[in-house]
């Protein structure tokens, strides 16, 4: 008897038996040529099987990106799936049930694969998805897929794709013929090449291929009418920004960090929440703002903007607003109404005037206008009570600084201005990380800083700031510290409990030993010159990243310390003391040695190469012994003389000082 309807239903796949059947209906009492009657009152799900074309696409899949490793992998495999090895895949039939795998109401084709964010553990390559024809949703984003993004031609029925967040290589794929694609992402892989056309995309909603190496132009996308985000940012592209004015419906557009050119449109969409375009070579004029009540994030740095920045009234959603490192001229904008803002960056232009008024702006947080040219007080910053980093440096701000005391800063830099009056208490600033207020006229003493339990870096250099260091012994996290050029005096405090990487107070009035520096082993450049200071040099032995140290024009006594370990030191300069002993040997990373104005005494060591190379170190005047030796080349060389101790002595003797000065 030839086989009836329901028996081509079962048996359309090679890879079902009768025992595969049997195990599906109990109630089936099946025959090697036909079917009983009982079998035809069973459910149509008991019969509802995926092509077998299907299945291999999806075994494939599961192959080819390391399956039996997947975090999950429920039903794909008959039992548990081995962790090594061939899997042996559960029953046809069964695949509408395997993890991430979706079908249709009737079981009869795979409409959906999700194994994407947060992440399955897919490790390998994509295979052609060709035989899906019915596929409308793939997801394998967050993993770690490399090889390139497969074809989507013969997938007519596409509506969401997204394989971002991977390391997949190649070219986008083409997209015409996906006339339903509503969501397309392949952001953050190794992509290049071009965007593909998105002609014919009407229903295209989301499209996001950001963080890439994509060239070539942006596409067309005027007719695409439903286009709410797209995002192609942090990738190569160049040529001009596209027509996006009648995008009604576009909420998120970003494609900064490119090498885009000419005008932005003067209009935008007044449906944007999000504008971001910065870090390209755009010119012209930011566009005007006025209506765009829906505008969040507004954000067009670096790049080659001119004009004024344009009326920000009206946009009360607004919270992070970037229109730094341009040509932007004129005065910046009231921030009246702004009660959302917390963000706003606006330094590296030639603005001028004076801050505006920021009262009622309780949620900023940043406010940067650094090297701009900007004038007046900062009193305004008294206004704003959740004001955490303040960027006001490299202007021409006058006045004092006012009270932060009870502030959230974290970060307050108003170094290069013509602040006056002095430093205001910061015990009670407790967050405070970064202070910079150095190259301005501020007087008094330096502020008490033991309650700065939070300080990495503090600057006041090149003031006209008296009194004392305070103690340093309660920062624990302190990297930086610069009171260079003022008039400071007493003693260096003791600074081995800190982390420092950099200690500059050259150029004041201190008195007393240089402290102990063991324990240091971040510091890197050590600068104490022009002051007053005696005793002998501490041990240098134990500071491994050492490259500057700079003592001379004191009144230091005894001899150089071993250097022999300082195996990073470039720069060593004590000259003009009252050192006496030997040079002792050099570190192989020296540039410079300047260890004029002493009594050093003795033969000269070896010149490192890049001693000899650079040709701008001082030896003389010193005692050296000048008798000639094998390094005199290389000292020739490190010193710009020959004979190194010739010059600028009347009598080419190095030691022309001492006996111009003590043997008279």
């Amino acid at each position: 008897m030839a086989p009836g309807p329901r028996d081509l239903l079962v048996f359309e796949s090679d890879d079902v038996q009768p025992q595969d059947v049997a195990r599906r209906s109990a109630s089936c009492i099946v025959s090697r040529v036909f079917l009983t009657l009982a079998c035809l009152a069973a459910p149509a799900s008991v019969w509802a099987i995926v092509p077998h074309t299907e299945r291999v696409a999806l075994t494939e899949l599961f192959l080819s990106t390391g399956g039996t490793g997947w975090t999950a992998n429920t039903n794909w495999c008959n039992a548990a799936c081995p962790a090594s090895g061939t899997p042996n895949f559960n029953i046809h039939g069964t695949e509408c049930t395997w993890h991430g795998v979706t079908c249709n109401a009737a079981h009869t084709h795979v409409i959906g694969i999700s194994l994407g964010y947060p992440g399955n553990n897919l490790v390998g390559t994509l295979p052609v998805l060709d035989a899906l024809a019915d596929l409308e949703n793939f997801d394998v984003s967050s993993n770690h897929l490399s090889g390139s993004v497969p074809a989507l031609l013969a997938l007519p029925q596409i509506v969401s794709f997204d394989v971002s967040n991977n390391l997949l290589t190649g070219s986008l794929p083409a997209l015409a013929g996906a006339i339903h694609l509503s969501y397309f992402a392949a952001d953050f892989n190794q992509l290049s090449g071009a965007i593909p056309s998105l002609a014919g995309l009407s229903e295209l909603a989301t499209f996001s291929v950001g963080g890439n190496l994509l060239t070539g132009t942006l596409p067309n996308v005027v007719l695409l009418q439903n286009l709410a985000v797209f995002r192609a940012n942090d990738n190569q592209l160049t040529g001009g920004f596209p027509a996006i004015t009648n995008l009604a419906k576009l909420t998120w557009l970003d494609v900064s960090g490119n090498q885009l050119t000419g005008p932005i449109p003067a209009v935008l969409p007044s449906s944007l929440a999000v504008f971001s375009a910065g870090n390209n070579q755009l010119n012209g004029h930011i566009p005007v703002l006025i209506g765009m009540s829906s505008l969040a994030f507004f954000s067009l740095g670096t790049n080659q903007l001119s004009g004024h920045i344009p009326t920000l009234s009206g946009l009360a959603n607004l919270y992070y607003f970037d229109v730094g490192s341009n040509h932007l001229n004129g005065q910046l904008p009231s921030l009246a109404g702004l009660t959302n803002l917390q963000e706003l960056y606006a330094g590296f232009n030639q603005i001028s005037g004076s801050l505006p008024d920021l009262a009622g702006l309780t949620k900023l947080e940043v406010l940067d206008v650094a090297a701009d040219e900007l004038r007046g007080d900062l009193s305004v910053l008294g206004e704003v009570p959740s004001l955490q980093i303040f960027e006001g440096w490299g202007n021409h701000f006058t006045g004092s600084i006012p009270d932060l005391a009870g502030s959230k800063l974290v970060s307050f830099t108003a170094f290069s201005n013509a602040l006056t009056g002095s430093i205001p208490a910061l015990s009670n600033v407790p967050d405070l990380q970064l202070f910079n207020v150095d190259s301005n006229q501020l007087t008094g003493a330096l502020p008490d800083l033991s309650q700065s339990a939070n300080m990495v870096s503090f600057g006041a250099s090149f003031n006209q700031l008296s009194g004392s260091i305070p103690e340093l012994a309660a920062l624990h996290n302190l990297e930086v510290f610069d009171v260079a050029g003022n008039a400071l005096t007493g003693t260096i405090p003791a600074l081995a409990s800190t982390h420092l990487r950099s200690f500059e107070a050259g150029s004041n009035l201190l008195t007393g030993n240089i402290p102990d520096l063991s324990g240091l082993t971040s510091l890197t450049s050590f600068n104490v010159d022009s002051n007053q200071l005696s005793g002998a040099i501490p041990a240098l032995s134990g500071l491994p990243q050492l490259l500057y140290f700079a003592a001379d024009q004191n009144a230091l006594t005894g001899s150089i310390p071993d250097l022999s370990q300082s195996a990073s030191m470039q720069t060593f300069e004590v000259q003009r003391n009252q050192l006496s002993g030997s040079i002792p040997a050099l570190p192989a990373a020296l540039w410079r040695l300047a260890v004029g104005y002493n009594q050093l005494t003795g033969p000269l060591p070896a010149a490192p190469a890049t001693l000899a190379n650079a040709g701008s170190s001082s030896l003389c005047p010193n005692p050296l012994d000048l008798t000639p030796g094998a390094n005199d080349a290389d000292w020739n060389a490190a010193t710009g003389f020959t004979p190194w101790w010739s010059v600028p002595y009347a009598s080419n003797l190095c030691d022309d000082l001492f006996t111009a000065t003590f043997d008279a």
